[in-house]
């Protein structure tokens, strides 16, 4: 009897490590692909999903197959669109994914301009991942599936590492029609859709429906997703390309699309019934219609527009230097509450050093407290180019201010502060010779203390701390 019990155990074991592993929602789905302006500059953006049993839990995308057709869309001996080989993630790069994050894949030796630099490590921390097929994160399978066989078990040959030649190998969209799709280790069919004149058969998606034909294909088609269930074709568009416009590689696609990102990063998506209408109903409070930040004048400004808004109480602008811990700057900006209408809204950050990167975000507060957030945009104060290096010091009985000048330096101001903003110290500088030395005593309490130089020709300003 014991033993009966033991088989039972195992079994249920053996059977939990499956379903966490493969769950029926847990993996990867298409949210993007584009064929590029001209029927090249291909790429293809994927998302994230969870389950319904663990939304937020890591996504482990070890292996996991990327793929274009490989027969399962069209018979196998057909050939159109059928690329020999395949793409496997390997290593440990995609093995701990938060649900709701982007993966952005191009072809290296075509790239489209529209792609953000490359991030395959997500280091600013915006939930975007950007590389090509060329990446030490891949490799390929250059075998199977092919015009003979739709199969991905056993390579034949073994796995190879990626080269900048894998994409045309392995993926190469074909602008008449194709298929593109992502499949579990095993090889098993997890999400993806054809276009263009590949019109059938259709491989099932893990709850059993059918994939689908987004539409029509070409040159500069591009097919995109909007929220909702991930496995119905009305959830998807296509489109032909204007020029300069249409791609949005590593961001949401359209408003919709953000709500289901919001959705899915959220942990409120609903896997167990993909088709249901609370996956698409929230009503974004504000819908962002821009989200900018730009140098003005030595101060970097934050801007942004909104297309309407819905019971909105404020906006708070929020800065960081890690893209992970943000802070409010400011005071909170009065919304519209109610609008339907374009509305703009600057804010001017003055607290701001030469050489940093800063991150900011817009903050939305509704007027019952519910809140969400802009997507995250950068700005750098670079150092200005007027051929002045300050440097202020400290010993123990002195403070040290050494300025170097070159021919072309300006007359400048030099200020002291304590945090509250008085000035402590005030100087004028008329560069003479290539260098300027001034010390003062220290007479002042320990604490925080702010250096401001400041042309008297022009907007430059340099900023500096210093720790007494």
């Amino acid at each position: 009897m014991k033993n009966i019990y033991r088989s039972i155990y195992i079994a249920l074991l053996l059977s939990f490590s499956f379903f966490a592993q493969y769950s029926l929602a847990q993996g990867l789905i298409v949210n993007e692909i584009s064929n590029g302006l001209t029927g090249a500059r291909e790429y293809i953006e994927y998302v994230v999903v969870g389950s319904s049993a663990t939304p937020l839990a890591p996504v482990n995308l070890t292996n996991w197959i990327l793929d274009d057709n490989n027969g399962s869309f069209e018979a196998v001996g057909v050939g159109t669109g059928i690329t020999s080989g395949h793409i496997v993630i390997t290593g440990t790069c995609f093995s701990a994914m938060p649900p709701g994050a982007i993966i952005v894949l191009y072809n290296a030796s075509d790239r489209n301009p529209a792609i953000p630099a490359d991030d395959p490590t997500d280091s600013n921390g915006d939930n975007v991942y950007i590389l090509s097929t060329a990446n030490a994160c891949f490799s390929v399978c250059n075998t199977n599936p092919n015009t003979s066989s739709g199969s991905y078990l056993p390579c034949t040959g073994g796995l190879v590492a990626a080269t900048g030649a894998s994409w045309a190998a392995s993926l190469s969209l074909g602008n008449g029609g194709d298929a593109v799709q992502t499949r579990r280790p095993d090889g098993t069919f997890f999400h993806g859709f054809s276009y263009g004149d590949v019109t059938a058969p259709f491989p099932n998606f893990p709850s059993g429906t059918s994939s689908f034909n987004v539409g029509a294909g070409g040159g500069a088609s591009y097919f995109y997703f909007e929220c909702g269930g991930y496995e119905s074709a009305t959830n998807y568009n296509a489109a032909i390309l204007p020029a300069g416009a249409g791609q949005t590689p590593g961001a949401a696609n359209t408003a919709n699309n953000q709500i289901f990102l919001n959705e899915v990063r959220a942990g409120s998506y609903n896997y167990s019934d993909l088709t249901n209408s609370a996956n698409c109903d929230n009503i974004l409070p504000v819908e962002f219609w821009l989200v900018k930040a730009q140098l003005v004048q030595g101060d970097i400004e934050v801007f942004w527009a909104t297309a309407s808004e819905t019971d909105n109480s404020h906006f708070i602008v929020e800065r960081s230097q890690t893209a992970t811990q943000f802070g409010s700057i400011l005071n909170p900006i009065k919304g519209q509450k109610n609008s339907s209408s374009k509305h703009f809204y600057r804010v001017l950050d003055t607290d701001v050093l030469p050489g940093i990167v800063y991150y900011y975000r817009i903050k939305q507060v509704d007027l019952d407290g519910d809140i969400t957030y802009s997507k995250v945009v950068t700005a750098t104060r670079h150092t200005p180019s007027h051929g002045i290096v300050a440097t202020v010091q400290k010993n123990a009985s002195n403070l040290k201010l050494q300025i170097s000048f070159d021919e072309d330096s300006e007359a400048m101001r030099f200020l002291l502060c304590n945090t509250l903003g008085q000035v402590l110290v005030q100087e004028d500088l008329y560069p003479t010779t290539d260098s300027f030395f001034r010390e003062w005593p220290i007479n002042f309490p320990e604490g925080i203390y702010f250096y401001r130089l400041e042309s008297l020709k022009s907007e430059a300003k340099w900023q500096g701390k210093i720790i007494i």
